[in-house]
């Protein structure tokens, strides 16, 4: 899972890179002469629904995915088509009907699936796992969706969409459908439906347990020494310059720089920048 470095999609172009020079550094060292792109890591990009439709960046990215010094092997895009861009209208957010016709650029399969039906969902992925693997080529999950509140803690959704939100806050939820619906086939019992709820509950709150109460080790860097640079930076102390956890493995022998960057001059003198300023406003002899 990497790191976005903003609000929406800024990350995509980063996955697709990222997803390729792993799969590059797994080539190289299993040097696999049956190993093609694609065969050992895949990128899984998911995306708003307003997003994907607003945001340039998509396109950009879709732009490189077939490039033969870009692409990854084929993405799976899945689209939590919910409205997450606050309420508004379709067709007053987008020119295309859907929300994933962007991916028509890139000739790229959507599958539109609703996701109250779970299984039916599981299929969409099946499907679009199968298309990437044997084509290499980016495959769209456009997942219909509602969201049952707000875009974020201060909106309120029944503010722009009172009748919609009327009836969405009548509708069970989609845990809530699959269960009866487990339960009207004979699949499970209800008994059994409250364990399963009940351990995966209480599984997820372990782990939030364990994540409140972790703390990274820190690994002192072997270049750790208090120093001054020679333009007359602030010393770096021991601690400034540890290295967390994430740089074991291959990364082993990086370590936080201790040094200030060398100040560079690169003033130039103010009598050539006053006659730069003069030519530039200067109207040439003869000039109509």
């Amino acid at each position: 899972m990497l790191e976005n470095p903003s609000h929406l999609e800024a990350v995509n172009p980063v996955a697709l890179g990222n997803a390729r020079a792993r799969q590059m550094y797994l080539y190289d060292v299993n040097t696999d002469p049956a190993c093609t792109l694609g065969d050992r890591v895949m990128s899984i990009q998911i995306h708003g629904d307003a997003a994907f439709t607003g945001q340039g960046i998509v396109m950009e990215t879709l732009g490189l995915s077939n490039l033969p010094h870009f692409s990854s092997g084929g993405t799976i895009h899945v689209i939590v088509n919910n409205q997450l861009g606050y309420t508004t209208p379709a067709e007053n957010a987008r020119s295309t009907l859907y929300t994933s016709d962007i991916g028509k650029m890139v000739d790229a399969p959507i599958i539109h699936v609703n996701g109250d039906h779970p299984e039916e969902v599981a299929k969409a992925a099946h499907i679009a796992f199968a298309y990437r693997a044997k084509f290499r080529r980016d495959v769209i999950i456009d997942l219909v969706t509602f969201r049952r509140w707000g875009h974020n803690e201060l909106d309120e959704p029944s503010f722009t969409q009172p009748k919609m939100y009327e009836i969405i806050r009548t509708r069970k939820s989609v845990p809530k459908l699959y269960e009866e619906e487990l339960a009207r086939r004979g699949v499970v019992s209800p008994e059994q439906i409250d364990r399963f709820r009940d351990e995966h509950f209480n599984s997820l709150s372990a782990q939030l347990s364990h994540c409140l109460q972790q703390d990274p080790a820190i690994v002192p860097s072997s270049t750790s020494s208090s120093s001054s640079s020679s333009s007359g930076g602030a010393q770096n102390n021991s601690s400034d310059s540890s290295v967390r956890d994430v740089f074991k493995s291959k990364w082993a022998n990086m370590s936080i720089p201790t040094r200030q960057i060398t100040r560079m001059d690169t003033g130039v003198n103010i009598d050539v920048l006053r006659e730069v300023g003069r030519q530039s406003v200067a109207v040439p002899d003869g000039f109509k």
